[in-house]
């Protein structure tokens, strides 16, 4: 059947049934109508606390996931309702025209039949299945739904309830644990999330690109500064460009899909580790991740990393646990193509190497043959390990990454004419990793483990202790698998020419299963870890007290004050031993609630770009809407102008020729000595940061 004949059929079985109308039936319908309002959930609710209590939370939870379900629907279907598309229809109550699908109180009819009758009578299953489709037919009745709109909505409230009902057990299971694992980090990530503008240049330049793209109407090739922008695949722009749709343009909706997907790999952790280790360090583990700095950060970020780790930590996970259960493989290569989508070949480089390098060694060091020694073991573990690897699962796995990824970069390329290809590949990935850096430093090998204790902060005071430790067990299968993990990241990015230290966030859903594993039995890191925390508190103290004296004066004392946290927990440990991982996370929490909450807001004012954006929005409304295409920059630039200016910045080194009317933005001592143009100050505000004047002016003439 085709969509014409689809839809034909749709419209005749809506004319059909809301033309069998009767004023009796007026009155009954719309009366019916109302058992799928929310509304309804108010008295039920009331019941089942009197008569059923275990009820209460599967309605509750199921009507929460159909209402997102079908509010986000009906944002993006927002197909017409009968009453825009027709004249002459039959309308009980109020007209209404727009999001018509699908059928929100169908859902909700449908959600309660099939939560309050799950173990139930059939006279009841019967009666409340009458009920449900009596809602349904009444929709399509007062003239509010068509009748794929009620279908709809049947499924998604029967599905709903399905799944709440299914694993409403599951989340008893973990109801504590998860009240800690949703909060803690919901907070730190989400907590002040749109107070302070783009102060990185990766998230300036990663919100353009993504605003442009939804502005273009192209969704294929991602550009800043409306030219071709080849750092980074698309998929963090996707989800930039839907959060636009929903919450607008702006820092929070950058952002916010960070926030979302950190929270979800803390719970990706402490579920992994459950499962094969205990609830105890489970939960740890989960405390780990998000209370370390570069976690905080990034998670906090309009950056592509945030995906990039979850994608990995879940493809890890998926294949370690595909050695009992082969439908993990599956999920490993689905999160592949995505990770591929995300950040490029490194999505799927060394994801895969760690895969078969746990492979290769675990022959070797979990399974020993007695009878295979030197080059030949080597040899054999290895060939069992590329055998592995040539199953028909791992084929299909290969086809599914090429399926997932590879489309958007063939289409890039043709539409960039190959200019995507060679900038990304060539330029961006081998050019990087073999010959340059950029945005970074080269420096020795050695300095990327540096990056990752200064990432993993505070809780790298135990990573050397924690690398050691898990060498010597190295036979166990799972610390195996996460120190191959932690290792093999710390190898490539050690030889590669760009190093820079978001490169090893991935790193730390291992390193905090591991760190925690450590935590659980060892003993002799205490009294030491206690004068490192203390000792690093207080040269936090003097050292921040210094850097805002010579950068930031009017910050003083707040910059003080962020490492006095670390300086109490220090002492604290020193006293009670016996809570220093309970300490260590107060501390870091308290640490990083004063960052988001009570410090990064008193540096707005020293981001100006956010300001200039304002006023020459203000200037296109006082000249009468008339369209300012582009504005120029004279020997003063920041990444982030093309995000609040809106439009395309221009870097001139001469101002000579720019035509009368023109915007300028530039420092007042580069402007004052110009002698063949004569401008209009528009305003004139202080970069701190850069101890300068800066001018917005409107070019008058020569």
């Amino acid at each position: 059947m085709s969509n014409i004949e689809f839809s034909g059929l749709n419209f005749k079985l809506f004319k059909l049934i809301n033309g069998l109308n009767h004023p009796f039936f007026d009155t009954v319908f719309y009366l019916i109508t109302y058992l799928g309002s929310g509304l309804i959930l108010i008295p039920i609710v009331l019941v089942l606390y009197a008569i059923r209590k275990e009820k209460i939370l599967p309605v509750v939870t199921s009507y929460v996931l159909l209402s997102i379900a079908v509010q986000v629907i009906k944002y993006f279907w927002n197909f017409p309702r009968p009453a825009a598309l027709f004249d002459n229809i039959h309308i009980v109550g109020e007209t209404l025209k727009a999001s018509s699908f699908p059928s929100g109180h169908t859902a909700t009819a449908f959600m309660l039949f099939y939560v309050l009758t799950k173990g139930k009578s059939i006279p009841l299953k019967t009666f409340l299945m009458i009920s449900a489709l009596a809602v349904g037919y009444s929709r399509i009745y007062i003239g509010a739904h068509f009748p794929i709109d009620v279908l709809a909505g049947g499924i998604i409230g029967y599905l709903s309830g399905y799944f709440s009902v299914k694993y409403i057990g599951f989340f008893e299971k973990y109801r504590n644990e998860l009240l800690v694992l949703l909060l803690i980090p919901a907070v730190l990530f989400l907590y002040n999330l749109d107070t302070f503008p783009f102060y990185i240049v990766d998230e300036a330049r990663n919100a353009e690109a993504a605003r442009e793209m939804l502005e273009r109407s192209d969704f294929i090739v991602p550009t800043y500064n409306y030219e071709l922008r080849t750092d980074k695949p698309p998929l963090h722009y996707w989800i930039f460009i839907l959060a636009y749709k929903l919450i607008g343009v702006n820092e929070l909706s950058s952002r916010i899909g960070s926030a979302i997907i950190g929270v979800a790999t803390v719970l990706l952790v402490y579920f992994f580790a459950a499962r094969i280790l205990n609830k105890k360090i489970a939960l740890v583990s989960a405390l780990i991740l998000p209370t370390c700095l570069y976690s905080f950060l990034i998670f906090r970020m309009a950056v592509p990393d945030p995906y990039l780790v979850f994608f990995n930590t879940l493809a890890l996970f998926s294949f370690y646990l595909s050695t009992s259960n082969p439908v993990y493989t599956y999920v490993f290569y689905i999160c592949l193509g995505l990770g591929t989508l995300t950040k490029g070949p490194v999505g799927f480089i060394l994801p895969f190497g760690i895969a078969f390098a746990f492979t290769f060694f675990r022959e070797i060091l979990v399974h020993p043959h007695n009878d295979n020694k030197g080059t030949r073991h080597l040899l054999f573990s290895g060939l069992k390990a590329l055998k592995v690897f040539l199953t028909s699962r791992h084929v299909v796995g290969y086809l599914i990454v090429a399926v997932i990824a590879i489309p958007w970069y063939i289409i890039v390329s043709i539409k960039t004419g190959g200019k995507f290809a060679s900038g990304f590949f060539l330029y961006h990935n081998i050019g990087r990793f073999l010959y340059y850096s950029i945005k970074g430093p080269e420096g020795p090998f050695f300095i990327t483990f540096l990056f990752l204790l200064m990432g993993f902060f505070p809780w790298s005071f135990f990573t050397i202790q924690v690398l050691v430790s898990s060498y010597k067990e190295k036979r166990d299968s799972l610390v195996l698998f996460l120190l191959l993990w932690v290792v093999l990241y710390l190898v490539f990015y050690s030889i590669s020419a760009t190093k820079l230290p978001q490169y090893l966030i991935p790193i730390y859903p291992a390193l905090s299963i591991l760190t925690a594993k450590y935590l659980s039995r060892d003993m002799s890191y205490r009294k030491a870890s206690a004068a490192f925390i203390g000792i690093f508190g207080l040269s936090a103290c003097i050292a921040l007290s210094i850097f805002g004296n010579k950068y930031a004066k009017e910050l003083m004392p707040y910059i003080t004050f962020l490492g006095l946290p670390f300086l109490i927990g220090g002492v604290i440990v020193l006293l009670r031993d016996r809570y220093i991982p309970q300490t260590i996370a107060v501390s870091t929490l308290v640490f990083l609630f004063l960052v988001s909450g009570w410090f990064m807001p008193k540096t707005e004012k020293y981001f100006i770009p956010k300001k200039i954006g304002r006023i020459i929005e203000e200037q296109t409304k006082k000249s009468g809407g008339e369209l300012i295409h582009a504005v120029y920059s004279y020997k003063y630039y920041d990444p982030a102008f093309e995000f609040y200016i809106r439009k395309k910045i221009i870097r001139i080194d001469e101002p000579s020729l720019l035509p009368e009317g023109s915007l300028l933005i530039g420092t007042e001592d580069k402007l004052i000595g110009l002698n063949n143009v004569t401008y209009r100050q528009l305003f004139k505000i202080r970069d701190s940061l850069r101890n300068k004047e800066v001018l917005v002016v409107q070019v008058e003439g020569k």
